[in-house]
């Protein structure tokens, strides 16, 4: 079905258009209120393919979660249509505005869909005129071979790189995207109040590439210090309730048999004969450890429930302390040792998965750590600051390859057999291959 505007506030429960109310998903109502000047992020937005950036998150064999960042104002209406143009069921999630901004963030669930078929989720003006389209598909998680996208890093500054990189991405035909960290940089060009974060993370989403493309692809994100608060920022941080929820409305969904939502932002996603378990590596981050015990409680509790391999996604890299700086091996070495060893003793094998430090590295982790040998996989920046040989700067006895050209990476995962085998590629903007590496798991 279609859902106008005045459906889309009664199902949302936005009392009026000038006071935006919104329920999280975690449950419970707030306003959102600041001080600042009105923010128009549309007003610059580069010319992509489609009018409003949309997102296709949260998706499975017969339900998908998309979003659409537009005009408070605008007289719109939505729907999903099927192959034969018939009308889809699409419920009205939630409305994620703030009082001082023009723009408001519509959250829907598509449900009743097949797989295998290419749906459209269409925008509509108040004369029923198609102004927006994209092609979209659901997920089958059971599917032979997936390809898997890896990415972190993605400074708005560099603009024509936001469209560029995301191009080549899209040119890789990924099954489900992964942004393992600094989604956007909130804490640039920000007076520091919550409108001023609100501004940037529409800015970043009127920007990067993936949300203007034909066609969607399902992504799903975890924050690092940039998205968090600032750089460097850590659980003392006095805004993070706020910026959790700032989170949590763009890029969190409620809990699926397949999808579980832990403490702070942290999510496990189980597709593919895989768990992704993503790692919130800010909230309750300190000298001692980046997790915190309820965290890491509830991972060693995941994985322990099967034997089936887990991919670790962190902001901030595990073993990365040879460069001394955020690394969990450098900054909080004594947890992650226990963590470690806590892994040796689950008969899931894991692989560690990381961002942060813009540049691209396969690390090979001895396997007197945790009793076997794994990898972790680095991958950033996808457009941010780097320089030419920035992964060269310093020496790592555990490195495979690298790169510090902007970058992403696509795991082909080879689950046709029991075997934890993948290839770890990092592409470029002209889509060339900067590392390739065929890479195994022997627990």
């Amino acid at each position: 079905m279609s859902q106008t505007r005045r459906d889309f506030l009664k199902h949302s429960g936005i009392l009026s258009a000038g006071l935006i109310t919104f329920k999280p998903f975690g449950g419970g109502s707030r306003v959102w209120a600041a001080d600042s000047d009105a923010v128009n992020a549309l007003a610059t937005t580069p010319a992509y393919i489609g009018l409003y950036p949309i997102h296709q998150g949260l998706t499975f064999e017969d339900l998908a979660y998309l979003s659409v960042l537009r005009p408070k104002t605008a007289e719109l209406s939505f729907e999903v249509v099927d192959n034969k143009n018939a009308k889809q069921s699409l419920l009205a999630v939630q409305a994620v505005g703030m009082k001082g901004s023009d723009l408001q963030l519509d959250r829907f669930k598509a449900t009743g869909l097949q797989l295998g078929q290419t749906y459209k989720f269409r925008v509509l003006d108040a004369k029923g005129k198609i102004v927006d389209e994209r092609n979209f598909k659901t997920l089958d998680t059971n599917k032979k071979n997936p390809k898997v996208a890896v990415a972190s890093c993605m400074n708005d500054f560099f603009k024509s790189a936001c469209k560029q990189m995301w191009a080549s991405l899209g040119n890789q035909s990924p099954d489900v995207v992964f942004l393992v960290g600094d989604t956007c940089y909130a804490d640039n060009d920000n007076d520091g109040t919550q409108l001023g974060f609100w501004k940037r993370y529409i800015e970043t989403r009127t920007k990067i590439g993936i949300f203007r493309h034909k066609n969607l692809v399902p992504v799903m994100a975890v924050w690092d210090d940039h998205d968090f608060g600032g750089n460097n920022f850590d659980g003392s941080y006095t805004g993070k309730q706020f910026t959790l929820e700032l989170f949590s409305n763009f890029w969190l969904y409620p809990e699926h048999d397949k999808y579980k939502r832990g403490v702070g932002v942290s999510q496990v996603l189980s597709i593919f004969g895989y768990r992704f378990c993503l790692m919130d590596d800010r909230f309750y981050r300190n000298d001692s450890t980046q997790w915190g015990d309820t965290q890491k409680d509830q991972l060693f509790a995941t994985l322990s429930s099967d034997n089936s391999p887990a991919f670790l996604m962190n902001g901030s890299q595990f073993f990365g302390g040879y460069l001394k700086k955020d690394a969990y091996e450098y900054k909080q070495a004594k947890d992650l040792s226990l963590i470690c060893q806590q892994l040796s003793r689950i008969n899931a094998p894991v692989c560690f998965v990381s961002g942060d430090v813009h540049f691209s590295e396969v690390m090979q982790i001895e396997s007197k750590l945790l009793g076997y040998k794994t990898f972790e996989i680095t991958s950033s920046s996808m457009h941010s600051f780097t320089y030419f040989g920035n992964h060269l700067r310093k020496k790592n006895p555990r490195r495979l390859a690298a790169t510090s050209k902007h970058n992403f990476t696509i795991l082909q995962l080879d689950n046709t057999t029991s075997k934890f085998k993948f290839t770890s590629t990092a592409f470029d903007e002209d889509g060339d291959k900067k590392i390739n590496k065929a890479l195994e798991v022997v627990r």
